[in-house]
């Protein structure tokens, strides 16, 4: 936006385009490579060119298996040579968040304590992805075992904007960094309170947060323990980091296991009339911020195709974000001390709290049961026809510091998302004065994931002048 103005539309275009200087999509390259318009090989010859040149200075992969890549591409073309289909994401190169099991690639979690960790298999999205034609490129920084709002640890060090000298936000940072720098065409991370829809806000990319339940989350570090139930179990989930919204309809169908080669939006209906939109500051934030002025914007742009908009979001949602901070303060991360074993002291100082033998654990009974009415009272709210539009964030992204590595705070519209479980996307919507981006997410019912696709989809459509999203 202007110095003067708020976040507009107009200036999201120019986020867009600034930041996404690679041109193919998933989408391009999947139906050239089939079509035999494209070869695999010389995509992936294009995206390592561009680790080669870029990824020292930004230090958002940590691991690169460029040979094997090499030859997954060479056998996507050679079924392609053979008049065989090698799938809906064929030839396509992707990344993936170093939390997620690969069985040819160290995952680290970004911890010293699992430097030479190597898993006997592929995580199942990972396994998914690749079953569809997709490669694998490499594996994406992380804060240590996820923790924290900015990408940096003591095993890889910190990964750097790849436009800008802000934060690229965590714990999905890597992963953000390598898709907005054209390292990955699309890359898979996690979520559990904002970590793909933060980031995707720092980088002015999309991160999609599936419902609870709609992709495997097998092979997601630590693993569960079977007996001890946590708060991370029950709502983290993976997700794709995308340049635009139908790579991520591509991908969530893959992660799903809608196995389908067509990422065209059939329907973005064009009379909305039916759909009504709460929208508002969201936990945490004020009517004076930036990040409110985008989602009015978004609203109102809405609400010109026909979308009933209304400024009011549930009062429930800062409860949510209570039970969520209970929950999660009473967690007692038996998986993580299962993980590390007995190399507790190559932990970092700030993680080393979670791994005591016999943690203090507040009862959470209480709110459990809390959750548990809410997820009930916001499904009757929301129906089947409403969507909610709140900030990713209360602030913008700023240069990172390691002394607000742990500045949760700053996601309380995402952990209050996150405590529902449903599917939230974030859209890059414009500008703050100073330059910063911003990202409104978007929230769909209970089982209307699509929903909220196709009603991006018509954004993308009805504000294909400025760019919006593409």
């Amino acid at each position: 936006m202007n110095d003067k103005g708020p976040p507009t539309t107009a200036t999201a275009a120019a986020s867009i385009a600034s930041t996404s200087a690679p041109a193919r999509t998933a989408v391009q390259v999947a139906a050239s490579v089939r079509a035999g318009r494209l070869r695999a090989r010389d995509v992936l010859e294009e995206h390592l060119d561009r680790i080669d040149r870029r990824n020292a200075a930004l230090n958002a992969l940590v691991a690169v298996r460029a040979d094997a890549a090499r030859r997954d591409a060479d056998a996507v073309d050679q079924i392609v040579r053979a008049g065989g289909d090698p799938g809906p994401l064929a030839g396509v190169p992707f990344t993936a968040k170093d939390i997620l099991a690969t069985a040819d690639l160290r995952t680290t979690c970004g911890s010293r304590a699992l430097a030479e960790h190597r898993p006997d298999a592929d995580a199942e999205a990972i396994r998914r992805v690749r079953a569809a034609g997709a490669v694998l490129v490499g594996k994406t920084n992380t804060p240590e075992f996820a923790f924290g709002v900015h990408t940096i640890n003591h095993l890889y060090g910190a990964t750097r904007h790849p436009h800008a000298e802000t934060t690229v936000g965590g714990s999905s940072g890597g992963e953000a960094a390598a898709v907005a720098a054209g390292f990955s065409t699309f890359g898979l991370g996690t979520d559990f309170g904002g970590s793909l829809r933060w980031p995707g806000l720092c980088t002015s990319t999309i991160g999609l947060r599936p419902e609870v339940g709609t992709v495997p989350t097998y092979g997601v570090l630590p693993s569960p323990v079977e007996g001890h139930p946590s708060l991370q179990d029950a709502v983290q989930v993976i997700g794709p980091v995308t340049r635009t919204v139908a790579d991520a309809q591509l991908v969530l169908n893959m992660l799903t296991g809608a196995l389908t080669g067509t990422a065209s939006f059939p329907h973005p209906p064009a009379d909305l009339s039916h759909l009504t939109l709460l929208w508002g500051a969201g936990p945490g934030g004020t009517r004076a911020s930036e990040q409110y002025t985008a989602v009015a914007d978004l609203a109102e742009a809405l609400s010109r195709t026909g979308v009933h908009a209304t400024e009011g979001l549930p009062a429930l949602l800062e409860e949510a974000c209570e039970v969520y901070d209970e929950l999660r303060a009473g967690e007692d991360h038996t998986a993580l001390r299962a993980l590390v074993g007995d190399r507790v002291d190559l932990v970092e100082p700030r993680n080393r709290r979670h791994l005591q033998p016999t943690p203090l654990l507040s009862d959470t009974s209480s709110a459990c049961q809390r959750r548990e009415l809410l997820l009930a009272e916001l499904d009757d709210v929301l129906g089947t026809h409403t969507l909610l539009a709140l900030p990713v964030a209360t602030r913008e992204p700023r240069h990172p510091e390691v002394d607000t590595l742990e500045d949760f705070d700053l996601l309380k519209p995402c952990r209050a998302v996150s405590l529902f479980g449903l599917t939230a996307l974030s859209v890059p919507w414009g500008y703050t004065r100073a330059g910063a981006p911003v990202s409104v997410q978007l929230v769909a019912p209970r089982g209307r994931t699509q929903l909220v696709l196709d009603v991006a989809a018509h954004l993308v459509e009805t504000h294909s002048q400025t760019g919006v999203v593409s």
